[in-house]
């Protein structure tokens, strides 16, 4: 039905071209080059990861914050993540992020601060910002897809315009209930706010991430996922398999 309408939308521009002199063949031309380009644009998807991929860490950011705070703000932090370890790894729990985790239990801006810049010490990777740039050039529909809470996020956003600018928009950790990647409802949920903010459904999703666990999920969730493998050890390699499926 779709392709009907397509053809009938096309229909409809000659006769325009036919009918208004001042329209040459050459501008119908190019009109259509133009509709065609963007309805290409539109399933062009990248869905990439965060941390070690787009954004690598520097544990140097997480050090500097623990010795700026307050010693009871470094130990409500040490006692909090030691907490939170004991959770996931060893009770087993399904926790929440672990800045969710560490922001429930005391929340001022002075500890939200150290939350964030420790939990997410990260800062671009090379050639993040013209990768990027590239893929946005040429159409590509780029989102967010990490584990990140909204906080550290949005904090991150502000000090890495450069990369953050290049996204559409995010999916990540909004609440302390959202699903995380390890479980396949967070693939679920990571196309249907794409095809809600694309206002359609996308042919396929080009899915980055540096874990092989995170993208045989995605794959089995929803076949529309087109695994890459993000290989720290060989950057622009990576990035050229996202660009031979996006760049075609």
């Amino acid at each position: 039905m779709k392709s009907i309408q397509k053809q009938l939308f096309k229909t409809v521009l000659l006769l325009l071209a036919i009918n208004f002199s001042h329209i040459s063949a050459q501008d119908y031309g190019n009109l259509g080059e133009e509709i065609s380009r963007e309805e290409a644009y539109k399933d062009k998807v990248l869905a990439t990861d965060l941390h070690d991929t787009v954004l690598q860490r520097n544990y140097g950011i997480a050090r500097r914050a623990l010795f700026n705070t307050s010693f009871m703000n470094f130990m409500r932090f040490m006692s909090g993540a030691v907490n939170y370890g004991i959770d996931k790894k060893i009770r087993k729990k399904q926790v929440p992020s672990i800045e969710h985790y560490l922001l429930a239990r005391h929340n001022t801006p002075e500890y939200e601060d150290l939350v964030t810049d420790t939990v997410s010490c990260f800062e671009p990777t090379p050639d993040a910002e013209k990768w990027l740039e590239n893929l946005n050039d040429n159409g590509v529909n780029v989102y967010a897809f990490s584990n990140i809470g909204p906080r550290s996020y949005e904090k991150l956003a502000k000090k890495h315009p450069e990369i953050f600018d290049k996204f559409k928009s995010r999916v990540i950790l909004e609440t302390p209930e959202t699903t995380r990647k390890k479980y396949s409802g967070a693939y679920t949920r990571c196309a249907n706010e794409i095809s809600k903010d694309l206002g359609h459904e996308p042919k396929e999703i080009v899915f980055l991430d540096d874990s092989h666990d995170n993208l045989n999920l995605a794959k089995e969730t929803d076949p529309r996922f087109r695994p890459v493998h993000f290989d720290k050890k060989n950057i622009q390699k990576s990035h050229q398999e996202v660009n031979d499926l996006l760049l075609k």
